[in-house]
């Protein structure tokens, strides 16, 4: 938290989102080695990259307001709950019909979110006069091919299938 806050005041909420992303897709890669070590860091990895994305969402939410901070803030928490609640069930859904892999995958593909978040808040900074440049090296952070290639058997493909389809 005060270190994403300390990154978020220094660099803008952008980049540490993106940067929470990038640790939380590793940390999520790192749950499908079968490995007690592997999955250890990986756990330890995910809380790290969801607070850093979490206290970025937070201050961004309240520095753009100026006015209606409470009501705003009973919103996020809302979503935050009706999320976890539509994203737990989701993995469910993805547990059952792709196993370990498929909610690992589809827990991947909820990071689209933030990452498309950060993106916007990155480019929204102050001095970032190249919108292009500041994609590049969001692209070369974040590589999701890498999470497909972890769910050889195919796994990612059935889960998102059956959720798409179904919610």
């Amino acid at each position: 938290g005060p270190l994403a806050g300390r990154g978020a005041n220094r660099f803008g909420s952008g980049p540490v989102i993106l940067v929470g992303v990038a640790i939380l897709l590793g940390s999520l890669l790192l749950l499908l080695v079968p490995h007690l070590a592997a999955v250890l860091v990986g756990l330890i990895g995910l809380c790290a990259g969801f607070f850093a994305i979490h206290a970025a969402a937070v201050g961004t939410l309240n520095r753009s307001l100026t006015s209606g901070h409470g009501r705003a803030n009973a919103l996020y928490v809302l979503f935050y709950y009706g999320g976890g609640w539509l994203g737990i069930t989701a993995a469910g859904v993805a547990y059952r019909y792709g196993g370990w892999r498929g909610a690992v995958c589809l827990a991947g593909a909820f990071l689209l979110a933030p990452a498309i978040a950060g993106v916007v808040d990155a480019n929204a900074v102050p001095g970032l006069d190249d919108a292009v440049e500041g994609n590049r090296v969001v692209e070369e952070h974040l590589d999701f091919s890498g999470l497909n290639d972890a769910a050889h058997t195919g796994g990612c493909a059935q889960a998102g299938r059956f959720v798409a389809g179904h919610f």
